[in-house]
């Protein structure tokens, strides 16, 4: 879990980390509605901000290009900030995870804008030269995996839960800040697997996922999906949808995260996340605890 400090509404308390770009503390959707005023975009955090600076760059210069105005990138802490940061308005447009841009969209009164073409399986990887059998072969040991929020996550406690291993006394689960950081947790032995989405650790360089092999599915979900602040005008979101749908990304034969296609979206088409979406709200309602510290990077 990132050692950042939680967001809160207070504005001089935020540490929120702009991808290449310097701090910028004037509140976002004050600024959103001024012509040619940076458009302020968040990101579900799940690569270092250096690899997201990369990553994301044809999107970014796609939408600037496209609405003929500045678009910064904003990722956060974890996925609780960057929950509050999309409900407060410090991001105008937001990419969240299904789940959280469900609950974005019936909870906060933000606008669909556009989903992702792309369904990712949640996935198990084992190195491949330690292979455990499964599930016995977790018992007594580590599984590292993204935020408590993240959707890998939900689904593998819910799938531990199914086969009678107890979280904390049969298996633990060390939660990091970045699927790089579960990935080396598993290659350094740290960790006996990484439970985490395929399409997000394609996002990663081949070499960095060499020797990992998956060996269970837990779901196969959607991706991701933009939401607007419910204090976005309509005509504005409908332009930046145009936009967003316009996007060609880079091409490739087995596309990650950062080069899916955008589609029309509706609230329906995340109706068989709700039971993990309601995981999410308790999460978010409850007080944040500190993060333990496991020893992963």
């Amino acid at each position: 879990m990132s050692s950042r400090p939680a967001v809160r509404s207070t504005p001089a308390r935020l540490r929120r980390q702009a991808l290449g770009l310097p701090l910028l503390l004037v509140p976002a959707l004050a600024r959103s509605s001024r012509p040619r005023e940076a458009l302020r975009i968040g990101l579900v955090p799940y690569l270092s901000t250096r690899a997201m600076v990369g990553v994301f760059e044809p999107l970014r210069s796609h939408l600037e290009a496209r609405l003929a105005r500045p678009a910064r990138l904003f990722t956060a802490a974890d996925f609780r900030a960057l929950a509050d940061n999309a409900r407060q308005g410090e991001y105008a447009l937001a990419l969240l995870p299904p789940h959280l841009a469900r609950i974005a969209v019936t909870d906060w009164g933000h606008a669909l804008v556009a989903g992702s073409a792309l369904t990712t399986d949640l996935v198990v990887y084992v190195r491949r030269d330690e292979p455990p059998a499964l599930p016995g072969g977790l018992r007594g040991q580590r599984i590292a995996t993204l935020d408590p929020l993240s959707l890998a996550s939900l689904a593998l406690q819910r799938s531990l839960a199914q086969q009678g291993l107890v979280i904390g006394r049969d298996v633990e689960i060390d939660h990091v800040r970045s699927i790089t950081s579960a990935v080396i947790a598993v290659q350094r032995g740290d960790a006996i697997a990484v439970a985490g989405s395929s399409a997000q650790l394609r996002d990663m360089a081949p070499a960095e996922t060499a020797g990992l092999v998956p060996v269970a599915t837990l779901a196969t979900v959607p991706t991701v999906a933009f939401v607007a602040h419910a204090a976005v005008p309509p005509a504005e979101v409908e332009a930046w949808r145009r936009a967003v749908l316009g996007f060609a990304p880079p091409a490739s034969a087995d596309p990650g995260l950062s080069r899916t296609r955008f589609i029309e979206a509706a609230l329906g088409d995340f109706d068989g996340l709700e039971s993990y979406a309601q995981e999410a709200r308790r999460l978010l309602a409850a007080p944040r605890t500190p993060p333990r510290r496991p020893g992963t990077p």
